[in-house]
């Protein structure tokens, strides 16, 4: 393996959870929610999938709870929440919270489309939270569940399945 991530949503594999957010600069009702998939991750996954940045920056190992709350979007989200103008460093309500106290994520990235679900499926707006960033309760939201990603260094990616799950077993 030349790499390796966790993600609780990855391309393919289903799973996960939805959620509405709400641009700080547009109306602040739950009507004007954009829904969108989550992914919620650590740093280096963008590598390791190969899903390309095209604005800001990727999450770091310092994007943890104490720090400034962050967001990566893809561009089906930025282009709808957002219009033409660009997303970084603007600020989506996301996750916990409420409408009297939401969560400000601040917009750091925006990656290429995906087509999660699979190569007949619509793209649909996504965003990106790092896993550190999560509070606690956001285990339930993903069922207890997150799935290792691994970039190999060489050969069948199928054939490292078994030492990755006895790796995460021990």
């Amino acid at each position: 393996v030349s790499e390796a991530a966790l993600d609780s949503q990855p391309p393919l594999i289903g799973g996960g959870a939805s959620n509405g957010l709400i641009p700080e600069d547009g109306p602040q009702t739950l009507d004007a929610a954009i829904l969108s998939e989550s992914h919620f991750v650590t740093p280096g996954y963008f590598r390791v999938i190969g899903l390309p940045l095209v604005a800001g920056r990727a999450f770091a190992a310092d994007d943890v709870r104490a720090a400034p709350l962050v967001m990566i979007v893809n561009e089906t989200l930025a282009r709808r929440a957002f219009g033409a103008d660009g997303p970084i460093g603007k600020r989506i309500a996301c996750c916990e919270g409420g409408p009297a106290r939401p969560s400000w994520k601040t917009i750091v990235g925006v990656v290429t489309d995906v087509r999660t679900r699979g190569p007949a499926s619509e793209v649909v707006p996504e965003f990106y939270v790092p896993l550190a960033q999560l509070p606690d309760e956001a285990w339930s939201w993903i069922q207890n569940t997150l799935t290792v990603v691994v970039r190999p260094v060489s050969g069948d990616p199928a054939a490292l399945a078994p030492v990755i799950r006895d790796a995460v077993r021990r």
